[in-house]
C-alpha cells in the first residue's frame, strides 16, 4: 500500500485559451516497474467525485506520458474559465491495469490547518451541505450526532443527518455563511478533522474561507513581436494578479512552480509578471529566485522602472539583505545610467537608515566616478 510521502505527486496550471486540451504527466514514464503503461485510466476529482475516463499515451515528439483530451474533459466538466491550479497525485497499481488520478485545489490544500485532512468546497448558497461519498470511501470517515463547526468566530455544534440513501448531510450551514458574510465569489471549503487515535471519526469541521483568486487582468497576448519573430508556439502573457495573491498569502513557492511551468509551456511572462515575480520572491527572502527574474528583466529588452526599483530596495531593506541593494545600483549604473541618480538616492537612504556605512560610501563614490571624474 502506497503511503500518503510515497505516492508521486505534481500539479498543473490551467490557463484559459492557452494550455493544450492534452495534459503531460510529468511523473510518468513510458514503464513502471517494468510494466507497461495502461491505455485507459480513470480521473477522479476527490472533492467532487466526478470520474472521467481517459486516454493515456506517449508524445513521441517529447519523449512525455500524456492524458489525450485530458484539460478538455475536466474544463468541460468544472466550467472553468479562471486561470487555475491542480495538485494530483496517482493512486493504485499497475497490477490492475489503471491508475486514480485524484485532483484537489492547490489554493485549498494551502488553507488546510493539517494538508493529510480530508476537505472539499462547500455550495454557500445551500442551508445544508452533503458530505462527498466519494471522500467518506476513501477516507473511511465516520460521523457522530453532531460535530462542532469552528468558524473565523469561534465554535458551534452542528447535527449531522443520515438519509435513507446514506448520504450525509452537515445541517445548518446557511447560519454559518450569513455570520461570516460570505460573498459572492468567496470559496468556503470544510476541513474535516478526526479524533485522536481514531482515524476515521470526525471530531470536528473546520471552516476554510478561501477568497476567489482575481481573474488576470487584460487579455493574453497571442501575437507578440517575438512570436511573430522568432518562434511562432511563443506566447508572452500576464498572470501577475494570480503571482500578487500567492504573494500575499506567502506562497513564493508555489509563484515559483507556476512560473517554471508555464516557461516550459511557451508561455512567457510580461514584463508587469516579472515585476510581481520579483517582488514576490524578495517580499518572502526568497532572495536567489528574485535576483535570477531580476536578471532576466536586466539582461531583456526591458527596462526596470523606478516604482519597481523603489519596492525592491524596501523589500531587501526590509529583510536585511543590504548586498542586494548595491548589486541593484552597480546593475543599472552599467545598463540603465539615467536611472542611476535616484537609484543611488534610494540606495544611499537605504544604507544609512541602516548603518550601512561602507556600501554607503560605496554608492556614493559610484555616483563620483560616473558622473564626476575627469
Amino acid at each position: 500500500m502506497n503511503t500518503p510521502d510515497s505516492i508521486p505527486k505534481f500539479f498543473r496550471v490551467y490557463m484559459p485559451n492557452e494550455t493544450s486540451d492534452d495534459m503531460k504527466l510529468p511523473l510518468v514514464s513510458s514503464e513502471i516497474s517494468g510494466t507497461p503503461l495502461p491505455r485507459k485510466v480513470t480521473v477522479k476529482n476527490v472533492s467532487s467525485g466526478n470520474v472521467w475516463r481517459m486516454e493515456m499515451t506517449t508524445d513521441s515528439e517529447s519523449d512525455s506520458v500524456i492524458l489525450r483530451d485530458g484539460w478538455k474533459k475536466i474544463i468541460t466538466d468544472k466550467n472553468l474559465k479562471d486561470p487555475v491550479i491542480l495538485v494530483c497525485e496517482f493512486d493504485g497499481g499497475t497490477s490492475k491495469r489503471r491508475w486514480y488520478l485524484k485532483t484537489k485545489s492547490a489554493k485549498f490544500i494551502e488553507y488546510l490547518d493539517d494538508k493529510q485532512n480530508p476537505c472539499f468546497p462547500v455550495d454557500v448558497n445551500q442551508k445544508r451541505t452533503r458530505i462527498p461519498a466519494v471522500l467518506i470511501k476513501d477516507y473511511n470517515l465516520k460521523f457522530p450526532k453532531s460535530v462542532i463547526v469552528r468558524d473565523k468566530i469561534n465554535k458551534l455544534k452542528r447535527e449531522i443527518a443520515v438519509w435513507k440513501n446514506r448520504s450525509v448531510f452537515l445541517n445548518r450551514v446557511g447560519s454559518i455563511m450569513r455570520r461570516n458574510n460570505v460573498k459572492p465569489g468567496d470559496k468556503v471549503v470544510f476541513e474535516l478533522k478526526m479524533v485522536d487515535g481514531y482515524r476515521g471519526l470526525v471530531r470536528e469541521i473546520k471552516v476554510q474561507f478561501v477568497q476567489c483568486w482575481a481573474k488576470i487582468k487584460g487579455k493574453l497576448i497571442k501575437d507578440s513581436k517575438l512570436s511573430r519573430d522568432f518562434v511562432p508556439k511563443i506566447k508572452v502573457v500576464d498572470y501577475a494578479p494570480l503571482i500578487q495573491s500567492l504573494s500575499l498569502r506567502r506562497l513564493p513557492d508555489l509563484a515559483h512552480e507556476v512560473f517554471i511551468q508555464l516557461k516550459s509551456d511557451n508561455l512567457l511572462p510580461n514584463y508587469t509578471t516579472l515585476s510581481a515575480l520579483i517582488l514576490c520572491f524578495a517580499q518572502n527572502g526568497s532572495v536567489q529566485r528574485a535576483r535570477t527574474i531580476w536578471d532576466e528583466i536586466l539582461y531583456s529588452s526591458f527596462v526596470p522602472d523606478l516604482i519597481l526599483i523603489s519596492k525592491l530596495v524596501s523589500a531587501y531593506e526590509q529583510i536585511g539583505c543590504f548586498s542586494e541593494v548595491a548589486k541593484i545600483t552597480k546593475d543599472v549604473s552599467a545598463r540603465h545610467s539615467k536611472l542611476l541618480p535616484i537609484v543611488c538616492s534610494l540606495a544611499i537612504c537605504c544604507f544609512g537608515k541602516n548603518g550601512q556605512l561602507q556600501l554607503m560610501e560605496d554608492t556614493i563614490e559610484l555616483i563620483d566616478t560616473r558622473f564626476c571624474h575627469c
